[in-house]
This record gives C-alpha cells, structure tokens and sequence, in this order.
C-alpha cells in the first residue's frame, strides 16, 4: 500500500477512536497520536501547531493542531488562516 494511502487510513482510524473514548478528544492529542503512529511506520509527515490571529479570534481557544504529507492535512481539518507557531517535520 502506497505511504499517503497508509496515512490516510491511519488518519480515519485515530478519528474513529476518538469518538469511541468517553471523553472529549481535541485536535493535539488526535495530532500526536496521528504522528506518533505515522513515525513507528516510517511514513514522513509534519505535525502543525498554529494560532488564529488575534483579530479574527471568536472564541478562547484560538490554537489548533494538524499532520499534513506534502501540504495535504490529513487530521485537523479547519478553515484558517493560521499563524503557524511551530512545524515539526518527521523525516523517515
């Protein structure tokens, strides 16, 4: 199975899990675990942190958390902008 077509599942299946837990789950820790599980099949991606700007901000809880493969999100999935604080590449 082809990297991408891997992440992608593995993306849907830390989502289904998520939903499954009897708390709520945000977007870091759906992130890191994305990553995590991403990292042990040696499948290269970045983990994104970003805030919202200040202006356009609507809500206390202006940060947010993706994985992406070559610009591609694959769990996180908001409309920005963001202002990226912190871009963690995990090479293979």
């Amino acid at each position: 199975r082809a990297p991408l077509d891997r992440a992608r599942q593995l993306a849907a299946d830390v989502e289904w899990a998520a939903k499954r837990l009897p708390f709520a789950t945000r977007c870091l820790p759906r992130a890191m675990a994305l990553s995590w599980m991403l990292r042990a099949c040696k499948i290269g991606h970045t983990l994104v942190i970003a805030v919202r700007p200040s202006e356009m901000r609507q809500s206390p809880d202006a940060m947010h958390a993706w994985v992406e493969i070559a610009g591609e999100g694959l769990i996180g999935d908001l409309p920005g902008p963001w202002i990226e604080t912190l871009r963690l590449p995990a090479e293979t």
